[in-house]
């Protein structure tokens, strides 16, 4: 089992995909110089979880958006209601950082 998340702006480019694999631990250096300069990353159940998601949240999606708001600027992300993405570090760091989260539906994106 694989959970991919993306990202795509709304200007139409693309940051860099993380993929989640199945396992307590794997050796991830095999995924170090991939062509899609993805995130390789890992759980249990091979799903996203809470500290995958905050993890997301400030190490990919904040420092690569920043460059595309204005200053003071606000970001949108949209995304499903899942639990990974519902915590208090993510919320909070959301809105220190001005990113605007709309959560539809859990299980409503795929």
């Amino acid at each position: 089992l694989v959970t991919i998340i993306e990202c795509v702006c709304a200007d139409g480019t693309a940051i860099p995909p993380s993929v989640v694999f199945q396992g307590a631990r794997r050796d991830l250096e095999w995924g170090r110089d991939n062509p899609c300069n993805a995130s390789i990353l890992h759980s249990p159940k091979g799903w996203t979880d809470q500290e995958l998601g905050s993890a997301w949240l400030e190490r990919d999606f904040e420092p690569q958006t920043a460059a595309k708001v204005k200053p003071n600027g606000y970001r949108l992300l949209i995304l499903d209601g899942h639990n990974s993405h519902t915590t208090y570090r993510f919320c909070s760091f959301a809105a220190k950082h001005k990113i605007i989260i709309l959560c539809l539906p859990s299980h409503t994106t795929h």
